[in-house]
């Protein structure tokens, strides 16, 4: 047992998204000024302020867990992406998260996110999970899976604590409620990636899937874009989709694409060339630092904008 859950303290390294291919197009200044046209008054009326006004807190990522669990995780997603970047820390592990979101379209980057998430278990974990936990030990699971992913995931989403569901949430069998919530109080995921499109496609959607069709436990996620906190409900079915309001947040003022990563995945369409994603997503390298990466990085990003 307890082999299975040092594995299982890997489970919630979730996370994340986001970049790339491109297609370049000739006229990089008339293809600029065709895009940034393409955004209506409109679609710019419907960015909201989200997150605190506060500054974000000062993390530390010294402690030897948090280094170990970046580690594994970013290892898992640059592995998915074909490679990793030059950017050290939670800072390249963001990177890589923006990257996956912009290379694929929403149901690509879900599904991909599941994978990396699955990548971190050994084949017999997942096989045998629900089966020796989950289906027999329903109310111990959601409460155990609560407790580790409250005392692992520190190092991804910020300090966060349990609290009690309301038991009228709670599915048949999966327990009263105690101890199965998980408060984030201030995602650092979320707000250090400033993109709705990231919370949702990298983690909330993967993440609830990967408990719910591999671990065999119900899962909601329910992030609140005011405060940046989120709750994780251990125990209780998400809402459908159509009636689950944060699909149709409008998009982050503070968003690193300035809303053209939603627009792009509404439209089917890619950024038209590499100087434009520069001047819209502050989380690709630029020019000059592309220059200074070492070879490996380079070749990943050249593969990007193939």
């Amino acid at each position: 047992m307890l082999s299975a859950l040092n594995f299982f303290m890997l489970a919630m390294f979730t996370s994340i998204g986001s970049v790339s291919g491109f297609s370049p197009m000739a006229g990089d200044h008339r293809a600029r000024s065709c895009l940034h046209a393409r955004m209506s008054m409109n679609d710019r009326d419907r960015f909201r302020v989200a997150g605190p006004a506060t500054p974000p807190p000062v993390y530390n990522d010294e402690p030897w867990w948090d280094r170990t669990a970046l580690r594994v995780f970013r290892g898992a997603m640059a592995k998915n992406l074909g490679g990793d970047v030059a950017v050290e820390g939670y800072a390249g592990l963001m990177q890589l998260a923006l990257m996956l979101n912009q290379r694929f379209p929403p149901l690509e980057t879900r599904k991909r996110t599941r994978l990396i998430l699955r990548s971190l278990f050994p084949v017999f974990i997942i096989k045998l999970f629900p089966l020796m936990f989950s289906s027999p030990f329903p109310s111990f699971s959601a409460k155990l899976n609560a407790l580790i992913t409250s005392i692992t995931c520190r190092w991804l989403m910020g300090p966060m604590k349990l609290f009690d569901v309301r038991a009228e949430e709670m599915e048949e069998k999966w327990g009263d409620g105690k101890n199965q919530g998980i408060l984030v109080e201030r995602c650092r995921f979320l707000e250090e990636s400033g993109c709705a499109s990231v919370c949702i496609n990298s983690c909330k959607v993967p993440t609830q899937d990967f408990f719910i069709k591999d671990m065999g436990i119900p899962l909601s996620m329910e992030p609140n874009y005011d405060t940046f906190e989120c709750e994780f409900k251990f125990g209780k079915s998400p809402v459908a989709q159509a009636e689950d309001e944060i699909f149709t947040t409008p998009c982050f003022k503070q968003c690193p694409s300035k809303g053209n990563l939603r627009l792009k995945h509404q439209r089917g369409e890619s950024f038209v060339s590499t100087q434009d994603f520069e001047e819209l997503c502050d989380t690709i390298l630029k020019d000059s630092q592309y220059d200074n990466a070492i070879p490996s990085q380079k070749v990943f990003i050249d593969n990007l904008f193939r």
